[in-house]
């Protein structure tokens, strides 16, 4: 009996100390109904959804990837033809639901949506200096504005979400291209209204946040797409009023690390170097300069320049070998590839540490030169020739470097002055991720890229991910033609 008592007692014990153990908050984990009380909160908060962000334009997943490879001017590359099939499907136009990247781009960008939707639902009941308190919101409307932007070039309409959601109400339906459209560019409106602009910032702390320069350029670049040409105008001279940006004088300087973050980028994402060993690995620095360096310099060999982009520069411009550099290679391509995201010795950044992947080479996404060159193709549709004139030769003035015997101002009116406005967009953004978008705004993509198997009314956007529709219960519906 002794034992058998000694026996329960014991269990009782342990019963006890279970339960206890069981009712214990977890160490080191910040509960939610624990977080969102302080102004440390609030900075945390906002900071973690700048994060998928990063992931949004690392390598494969990134705008140079996931769209150029489907114009023109990127050729998949690799170590041969199925060589990451996820590419392969862009570059032939035979993208399936099922297609990785696809997916990650879908995940990545709901990933910083619900982040964002987090930091708007609870940063307002926050008793903080109401200054930050303003400008954090700032920031997550225009987060919340850039993700949906980036879902709506790959996808059309998608799902509007204005707050985070709970278990239970993720199921939601479509919205139309215009509904989103008008979502993104409320969004950007109150940004622009809320956020400093770039030199109000901490120099040298805070780069690389969302400033009212960056929500106005995304304003001219949704416009942009709805050819609302008054408007790009209108949006244009609100970004030229700020005093905020100009052309650098030096061209090959921007894509270096002195060029980070210059007096012409108006938004950028920020990478760091990093020592953390693996491809794919979450952290503060990226593979895309690795991803896109010869396979026999121990990178990858992908996103190669196409010899039509090479072969389109004007005689003498500069520009051609501060964005592409020859590599004769046994890659499957061109032997052409992007000097602009690259690392040692084609660039001033170094290889990385470890020499596996993670660089520090930051993401240009937006910068004055493209601005000025949508405010040309906006002012000729206004009739506005010599504005539009004006504007590109801003941005052929400075390619030129000093050297008056290239690229000559251009004097062209009418359809041959538009022609020259969409050929100095291509060779000045070129390998930025901005080819394939340009060819769809414009209408071209189907005469352009024919040849590639682009379908008019089907190629211009790209199937939802089939896991999401299989689970969304029917709300999910695929775009026309997938």
């Amino acid at each position: 009996m002794k034992i058998i008592n000694l026996y329960i007692v014991l269990i009782g014990l342990i019963l006890v100390s279970c339960t206890e153990a069981l009712n214990q908050k977890p160490w080191g984990v910040a509960l939610e109904d624990e977080f969102y009380k302080t102004q440390a909160d609030a900075i945390l908060a906002i900071d973690a959804a700048y994060t998928p962000l990063s992931w949004l334009q690392d390598a494969f997943d990134s705008n140079m990837a996931s769209l150029d490879c489907s114009s023109d001017d990127v050729f998949k590359g690799g170590g041969h033809a199925g060589d990451q099939s996820a590419l392969t499907e862009f570059s032939l136009f035979r993208i399936t639901s099922s297609n990785t990247i696809i997916a990650n781009r879908w995940k990545n960008a709901y990933q910083g949506i619900f982040r964002v939707n987090k930091v708007l639902d609870n940063i307002p009941n926050i008793a903080m200096d109401e200054d930050l308190k303003s400008r954090i919101l700032g920031e997550a409307h225009f987060l919340r504005a850039y993700f949906y932007f980036e879902l709506m070039v790959q996808f059309g309409g998608v799902v509007k979400i204005e707050k985070a959601l709970k278990p239970g109400e993720y199921n939601l339906s479509r919205s139309t291209q215009a509904e989103i459209e008008a979502f993104i560019e409320h969004d950007l409106e109150i940004a622009a209204s809320l956020l400093p602009k770039k030199s109000e910032y901490n120099q040298d702390k805070e780069l690389g946040r969302a400033t009212k320069g960056a929500a106005i350029a995304y304003l001219i670049k949704l416009n942009a797409m709805k050819q609302d040409w008054a408007q790009v105008v209108k949006d244009c001279n609100r970004l030229f009023n700020l005093n905020e940006y100009e052309l650098v004088s030096n061209y090959g300087d921007i894509f270096q690390p002195t060029g980070e973050h210059c007096k012409e980028s108006i938004f950028e994402v920020n990478y760091g170097e990093n020592s953390i060993a693996g491809w794919g690995s979450r952290n503060p620095g990226s593979w895309t300069a690795v991803s896109f360096t010869p396979r026999t310099q121990n990178g990858a060999g992908f996103c190669q320049v196409t010899t039509e982009l090479a072969n389109s520069y004007e005689q003498g411009d500069p520009r051609k070998d501060l964005s592409i550099y020859e590599f004769v290679s046994n890659d499957y391509g061109t032997n052409l590839y992007n000097r602009k995201y690259s690392c040692a010795p084609y660039s001033d950044y170094p290889w990385p540490v470890n020499g596996v992947s993670h660089g520090g080479v930051n993401t240009r996404l937006v910068r004055l030169a493209d601005i000025y060159l949508l405010y040309a193709e906006a002012e000729y549709h206004l009739a506005n020739e010599d504005k539009a004139r004006e504007y590109v030769n801003k941005v052929r003035k400075r390619a030129r470097g000093g050297n008056n015997n290239v690229l000559p101002d251009i004097t062209e009116t009418g359809n041959s002055l538009l022609t020259k406005i969409y050929h100095e967009r291509r060779v000045e953004l070129a390998g930025e991720g901005i080819r394939f978008w340009d060819l769809v705004r414009t209408g071209r993509a189907a005469k352009v890229l024919k040849d590639k198997g682009f379908i008019e009314g089907v190629s211009e956007l790209r199937p939802l991910p089939n896991k999401d529709v299989q689970i969304s219960n029917g709300l999910l519906v695929q775009n026309p033609g997938y």
